[in-house]
């Protein structure tokens, strides 16, 4: 087997009704260059890891397996997985979702080797039918040839309904995310945070430019199961978001950008945690909505939120 140019970092934790889906339509890439499939399998016990072993034993010359272990979480699960790919440019699936176009990985990768200073190409992306770039005007502004990384990174940091494209399907050098997880790790692999694609969108955007592949590239499932940020209860979103709206001003300090920058962000993302917490009835949650209003001085709540505390705090 020649060195992969390429990796794709399959992500699976307990998908075994839609893994071989997943798995396939990454088999299918005819892609001109040699490429690997790494299969994170993150502690699945429902036959998801068996159906990972017999892929792995029936492609060994394009599919590796993690070494089993226990339940890690997404970003452990995922950065272990970062670091056994062999590819200097690198891309990801989630085991529910599946790639679309089967030409797309050599149409990335074409991108890349011609312009050295992007640092990611990125597809649309369909969504429950939909072409999520093409039909919501939020994304129209990051469908262009060349998008800065300055705008990427502004755009992930202020967001207040999308991150300015998917991490999944989207094809970057591996080293332009090394440059940062070497020079400051926390700020791209934090399990703390819950998830990998905001800081891993942010360190890449402060490495180079994007571009935007005009082609619909992955189907991305949503059902009325639990994800990470499709999560149904108010516990749960208030945990998820929260940890969130706590990572975004450290980044924003390590890369330069004033909290007074991202002021619609906090606004917006501190309301709705504030509205969780008081539904929850959780009052343990106080004391986290406190340490994130003092991460983000001198931004001060809108007073939907302020009245929301309060009221969790009366208990009304």
């Amino acid at each position: 087997m020649s060195t992969p140019i390429a990796s794709i970092i399959l992500l699976a934790y307990n998908h075994k009704d839609s893994f071989i889906r997943a798995a396939e339509s990454l088999l299918a890439q005819k892609c001109e260059y040699p490429y690997e499939i790494v299969i994170a399998d993150d502690g699945s016990t429902d036959g998801t890891r068996e159906l990972a072993e017999r892929y792995a034993a029936k492609y060994p010359d394009i599919i590796r397996l993690t070494p089993e272990a226990p339940n890690k979480g997404v970003v452990d699960n995922y950065f272990d997985a970062l670091a056994l790919c062999q590819g200097k440019y690198v891309s990801d699936c989630a085991a529910d979702d599946y790639w679309l176009d089967t030409t797309l990985l050599t149409k990335e990768i074409d991108m890349l080797e011609a312009d050295e200073s992007l640092s990611v190409v990125f597809p649309d992306v369909a969504e429950n039918g939909i072409r999520l770039h093409s039909a919501m005007p939020e994304y129209y502004k990051w469908m262009k040839p060349r998008v800065k990384g300055k705008e990427i990174l502004l755009g992930t940091l202020n967001n207040t309904t999308a991150l300015p494209y998917q991490l999944s399907a989207a094809l970057y050098r591996k080293a332009a995310l090394e440059r940062v997880l070497e020079d400051a790790p926390e700020m791209v692999r934090n399990a703390e945070c819950g998830v990998e694609d905001v800081p891993i969108i942010a360190a890449l955007a402060s490495q180079g430019d994007a571009s935007f592949l005009p082609v619909v590239g992955y189907y991305y499932t949503v059902d009325d199961t639990e994800t990470l940020s499709n999560n149904l209860s108010p516990a749960k979103a208030f945990r998820f978001y929260s940890r969130l709206l706590a990572l975004t001003p450290k980044l924003a300090r390590y890369y330069g950008i004033p909290l007074t920058v991202l002021k619609r962000h906090f606004d917006q993302k501190y309301r709705y945690i504030a509205a969780m917490a008081r539904k929850s009835k959780n009052r343990n949650a106080l004391k986290t909505l406190r340490e994130i209003r003092k991460a983000w001085r001198p931004l001060r709540p809108h007073i939907k939120a302020r009245i929301n505390t309060i009221r969790l705090a009366l208990g009304i």
